[in-house]
């Protein structure tokens, strides 16, 4: 991995409530990403992964803290939502934080498993959830044809934002959201979503 630094923000949770690390023992990021990988590999299908979520746990539809401080987020573990479920996302896209964890460990800082203050040497990812974003971006959204998909005007606002905040400086307070030592201790296993503050 060569060229110029950069933050990438993915739309989906990078980790499961705290109630899960209970339940299957483990005490930091990276045991939980082996641990998942193992239980739920990106090549299972969706209905395999609806099958497999059939325990205590799932049905507790339990949440993340941040995501109990947004307004329309929904649980990592419930399939059973209609409309804008993230459960299948998150799923299948965890394992895929696993590779690159893995393949490019030195270069990436994953926000906020690895601090909340990125070394000024690597790359970040970070979890983003536009629906918190994209009224900012409304008017300039709807103006532009381009835009005729929901993924493609999330992928936008989120590239937007990003962008937009490092211009004017202000990415950095971003990535140290207002958290007690508690919480902050917990966002090291749940981890957070950048823009929640």
């Amino acid at each position: 991995m060569s060229g110029p630094r950069f933050i990438a923000g993915i739309d989906h949770s990078f980790s499961l409530p705290a109630e899960y690390f209970r339940i299957h023992q483990l005490s930091d990021w990276d045991g939980f990403l082996d641990h998942f990988t193992g239980k739920w590999p990106a090549d299972i299908p969706v209905k395999q992964s609806r099958d497999k979520a059939e325990t205590a746990f799932y049905h507790s539809r339990a949440m993340r803290l941040t995501e109990t401080l947004t307004r329309t987020a929904k649980s990592s573990v419930d399939f059973s939502v209609k409309q804008g479920q993230v459960a299948t996302s998150t799923h299948a896209g965890i394992p895929w934080l696993s590779y690159l964890r893995r393949r490019f460990q030195n270069k990436i800082h994953f926000w906020p498993f690895d601090g909340l203050s990125p070394a000024p040497d690597k790359n970040v990812i970070a979890e983003v959830y536009p629906s918190i974003l994209r009224p900012r971006y409304q008017k300039e959204i709807q103006s532009d044809p381009e835009l005729d998909h929901p993924d493609k005007r999330d992928s936008w606002v989120i590239a937007r934002w990003l962008a937009d905040r490092d211009t004017h400086g202000l990415l950095n307070a971003y990535f140290h959201p207002p958290l007690s030592k508690d919480e902050e201790s917990l966002t090291s296993l749940e981890g957070w979503i950048l823009g929640v503050m």
